[in-house]
């Protein structure tokens, strides 16, 4: 079972996403690459991410996958 903070940092990472594409109706079943993410925003992603909570996302998770499978992937640093 997912910890409260794992679903919070979730629909944070999630609201970015949705910031950064302008596109309210995405959601963590969404593939970054599918919606009109690129290599260089998943980069300012990953890098917010990590900074924020001390968790590296893979670069290729985030392009290959969708982005609930991204972060269950990830680890922390």
């Amino acid at each position: 079972m997912k910890s409260i903070s794992d679903i919070k940092q979730r629909e944070v990472f999630v609201e970015w996403v949705r910031e950064m594409l302008d596109d309210q109706t995405i959601n963590g079943d969404d593939n970054f690459l599918d919606i009109g993410g690129n290599s260089l925003l998943a980069i300012e992603l990953i890098a917010r991410y990590e900074h924020e909570y001390g968790v590296k996302i893979s670069m290729l998770n985030l392009l290959q996958s969708s982005i609930d499978e991204a972060l269950i992937n990830s680890q922390t640093v």
